[in-house]
C-alpha cells in the first residue's frame, strides 16, 4: 500500500512522496493541518482509486429493509443517509475488494465497515455532555468514543466524534456507485499512527467481554 516517506516542496506546499513510482506528483498525498486538545490527526488528500481504512465519507446512503410480518414477500426499502462516516476495514480487503468489483468477480468480503461519525458540537448537544465529558473523549479516555479533530482547509469536514456502538456495512459495488454518481464524498483519510490508533481502539471496545451484573 501507498504510505507517506518523505516530505518535498511543491508550488509552496509541502507534499509527501511515497516510494512506489505508480503515485504521480499530481495525485501525492498531501497533508492536511487540524486542531484537537490533543495532538491533531495527520490526514491526506483521498487520491487513489480504492479505498482506504480511516477516509471519512460525506453523505453515504445504506438501505434498510422492512419485510412485511405477515407477507415476508411484501418489503419495504428505505435509505438513510449517514453525514460523515469512517471506513473500518482493513486496507488489504479493501483493495482486494476493489480489484473484484473493477473485474467483476465474486469479491470475498460482504462489503464495506463504516463507523458513523458526527459533528463533535451537534453531539455534545444530543447527548446534553458536559465539559468533563467532552475533555474525555477528546483525550481518549472515553473507550466508546473516539474524537477527530477537523482536518481544516480546504476541506470543509468538521471536528467529529465517532461512536463505537454505531456502524454499518454497504456492499462494495454500492459503495463505488454512490462515489461515481457524486452522492457520497470521499473527503480524505487518517495519516498513520492515528489510522492504526483509531482502529485498535475501535476493535478494543468491539471485542470487550460483557459480564453479568451482581444480584
Amino acid at each position: 500500500m501507498h504510505e507517506p516517506s518523505q516530505a518535498v516542496e511543491q508550488s509552496g506546499k509541502a507534499v509527501e512522496q511515497t516510494d512506489t513510482p505508480a503515485v504521480s506528483a499530481s495525485t501525492a498525498l498531501v497533508p492536511l493541518s487540524a486542531a484537537a486538545e490533543v495532538r491533531p490527526p495527520t490526514y491526506y488528500m483521498s487520491h487513489l482509486a480504492e479505498l482506504r481504512q480511516g477516509e471519512v465519507f460525506g453523505n453515504l446512503k445504506y438501505y434498510v429493509v422492512d419485510i412485511d410480518a405477515v407477507d415476508p414477500a411484501r418489503h419495504r426499502v428505505s435509505s438513510v443517509t449517514i453525514p460523515y462516516s469512517i471506513t473500518a476495514s482493513q486496507d488489504c480487503d479493501l483493495l482486494q475488494a476493489y480489484t473484484a468489483w473493477k473485474k467483476e468477480l465474486q469479491e470475498r468480503t460482504n462489503g464495506v465497515l463504516f463507523f458513523e461519525a458526527e459533528e463533535a458540537a451537534a453531539f455534545k448537544e444530543r447527548h446534553k455532555l458536559g465539559a468533563k465529558e467532552i475533555r474525555a473523549i477528546r483525550q481518549h479516555q472515553d473507550s466508546g468514543r473516539h474524537y477527530l479533530g477537523s482536518p481544516g482547509s480546504p476541506l470543509a469536514v468538521p471536528d467529529l466524534i465517532v461512536d463505537f456502538k454505531r456502524y454499518f456495512m454497504i456492499p462494495t459495488k454500492e459503495v463505488y456507485r454512490q462515489i461515481q454518481a457524486n452522492e457520497a464524498n470521499r473527503h480524505c483519510f487518517l495519516g498513520e499512527p492515528f489510522r492504526s490508533h483509531f482502529q485498535k481502539r475501535a476493535m478494543d471496545f468491539m471485542g470487550r467481554v460483557g459480564l453479568p451484573e451482581e444480584g
